[in-house]
């Protein structure tokens, strides 16, 4: 389901993932929602691909089982609302996730290392625009995409990022 750009108002639509439970793909892009990002009560394993950017969420990314949850999820953007907390390190546990993108939120502290677990396949990595602080992380192979710029990152760049595979690395605006 693509209801992206309609302007919708009101809270999250969570109601519309509990009872489409073969949905593939739930985008709902600048529909004006509000509320938090919450999860289903049951496992949804046939999404692959969340997208609720440019909205009004706010609230905390929910740490608690959001990998069974959604076991199959690839593709997970929430960039450009309000929400606020650290990254769940429950996140590396998402074995197929390759796209995340939590640009332009009011998120903070370090990027857990856990969230490239082992063998993960994270190839897009988007964090602009936040708040988040310390040394930028050792960079996985593997990751095309790193972008970090307009945080609070200190230090020098790792050794590693001369030995991965990264296309793509903005780490402008930090310290």
């Amino acid at each position: 389901i693509d209801l992206s750009d309609w302007k919708l108002e009101g809270e999250f639509p969570l109601w519309l993932l509990e009872n489409n439970t073969k949905m593939t793909e739930a985008l709902f892009r600048n529909c004006s929602f509000t509320g938090t990002f919450q999860l289903p009560m049951s496992p949804l394993p046939n999404i692959q691909a969340i997208d609720v950017s440019d909205n009004t969420i706010n609230g905390q990314i929910p740490s608690n089982n959001i990998s069974s949850v959604y076991p199959n999820l690839q593709y997970l953007h929430l960039s450009r609302n309000n929400i606020q907390g650290s990254i769940p390190s429950e996140l590396g546990q998402m074995s197929l996730l390759y796209s995340l993108d939590l640009s332009g939120n009011q998120l903070s502290g370090k990027i857990p290392e856990s969230i490239f677990g082992d063998g993960h396949p994270l190839q897009f990595l988007i964090l602009s625009n936040n708040m988040f602080e310390g040394p930028i992380l050792t960079i996985p192979n593997g990751l095309k995409t790193l972008l970090l710029n307009d945080n609070g990152f200190i230090g020098r760049l790792p050794n590693s990022i001369f030995h991965a595979s990264i296309i793509s690395l903005d780490v402008s605006n930090n310290h």
